[in-house]
């Protein structure tokens, strides 16, 4: 009885790190993920006044406030995008932290130096204080670069 019991113990202390290792195995490779899109929904803001770099990209402003909106307002604002890299550089893809933003941009390749419009609209689907991330993804780097739009929205 007592070998059983050890047996029991040992197979669920397998069982759990089993759940444990397959709960962070790929980690960081999916980029969605890698978002904490929690803390920026309970209001946590990450921007330190400095434009967020990703080593190719350089977005400036890092976030924008929209101020108070109402329900049903259709908000949209342009962040630019600066390339830093040695050479051409493309947007390949963007995340809204929600499907109530959106964004455009231009894929096309971006020269040295050379900058580009984000364009990001928000609409305000229900009321209280927002906070949104849009991450961008680039040829030359596995890290997005990220922007905020914060603001408020009453009935």
């Amino acid at each position: 009885m007592k070998k059983t019991g050890i047996i029991l113990v040992g197979v669920i202390i397998i069982a759990v790190a089993a759940v444990i290792v397959l709960l962070f195995v790929g980690r960081g490779k999916n980029e969605a993920e890698s978002l904490n899109w929690e803390l920026l929904d309970e209001g946590f803001l990450i921007d330190d006044g400095i434009p967020d770099i990703n080593g190719v990209l350089e977005i400036n402003p890092v976030s924008a406030d929209l101020g108070l909106l109402h329900v049903g307002d259709t908000v949209s604002l342009s962040f630019t995008a600066n390339n830093i890299l040695d050479g051409p550089v493309a947007i390949t893809d963007a995340i809204a932290s929600c499907g109530c933003t959106s964004v455009e941009y231009d894929s096309g390749p971006i020269s040295l130096g050379e900058t580009v419009d984000v364009k990001v609209t928000y609409v305000a689907e229900e009321s209280g204080r927002f906070v949104k991330e849009v991450a961008l993804f680039t040829i030359g780097s596995d890290k997005p670069v990220s922007m905020l739009i914060t603001g408020e929205v009453s009935e």
